[in-house]
């Protein structure tokens, strides 16, 4: 059996890990597709980011959440930007147009 030189086991070691890093960010694309999905449907935000059981575990979905964080802050904030500018457009105050949502 033939040995690796320290440089070819790091090369090694950094390529492994290059994999592992984007097969990774795949699945965090594909979660974050089934949240917009979910939401499409009209699902609140609090329920879409909920697990999604096809491309994680219970314990993957807590370290994936805090990976997609800011993703998600920031699609909160738009989602709360384009309806308060709905709202205005409509000529609605915020209680309003939530009840006017709800009966729909």
């Amino acid at each position: 059996m033939a040995t690796l030189t320290h440089r070819q086991y790091f090369g090694m070691v950094y390529r492994t890990e290059q994999k592992r890093i984007l097969i990774n960010q795949i699945k965090l694309v594909k979660i974050t597709m089934t949240i917009i999905e979910r939401m499409m449907r009209g699902n609140t935000l609090e329920f879409a980011v909920l697990r999604v059981h096809e491309y994680e575990s219970a314990k993957d979905h807590v370290v994936n959440r805090i990976m997609l964080k800011s993703y998600l802050d920031s699609l909160a904030k738009g989602l709360k930007a384009n309806t308060e500018a709905y709202y205005e457009q409509k000529g609605l105050d915020m209680q309003t147009g939530e009840q006017l949502l709800k009966e729909v």
